[in-house]
């Protein structure tokens, strides 16, 4: 008790926040214990039709696709659907073609382009998009740097 009160002489605001802070965990740890878990509480039960209808909907329909597939235009377009704008496609041939990467630029050329028309973009796809380490000053004063 001695060092206690010492404590508390010293830095009362020091124990009186770490006093909180203990009475806290305590509690969160006996409120753990003597509840039950509150996302069962709260769960809502299916009725036997709704999962049936559920069911059904699941097996007429099946599994649905989380993207759009990648079609050509022409194989689209021969397609019976009427609403072509209601979805949108992306033909295969109008992704980019990576030409070259330069560090933290690569050079992108349209794939059904016969011409050499390239554009050079940032390279997103690395972790040195700012180009820090295709620099020569960070090294050069790495090796500049005394050593003991």
């Amino acid at each position: 008790g001695k060092w206690w009160m010492e404590l508390v002489l010293r830095d009362p605001t020091h124990v009186m926040v770490e006093t909180i802070l203990i009475l806290f965990v305590v509690y969160m740890l006996m409120m753990s214990k003597s509840k039950q878990d509150w996302r069962q509480e709260t769960r809502e039960k299916l009725s036997l039709s709704e999962q049936e209808e559920l069911l059904r909907d699941w097996k007429e329909r099946g599994r649905e696709s989380l993207v759009p597939p990648m079609e050509d235009y022409s194989s689209s377009s021969n397609s019976n659907n009427s609403d072509n704008n209601s979805v949108v496609t992306r033909s295969i041939s109008s992704i980019p073609i990576v030409e070259k990467i330069n560090g933290r630029t690569m050079t992108l050329r349209p794939a059904n382009d016969t011409s050499k028309n390239s554009y050079e973009v940032i390279n997103f796809a690395t972790f040195d998009f700012l180009g820090m380490s295709a620099t020569s000053s960070p090294s050069s004063s790495s090796n500049n740097t005394p050593t003991t």
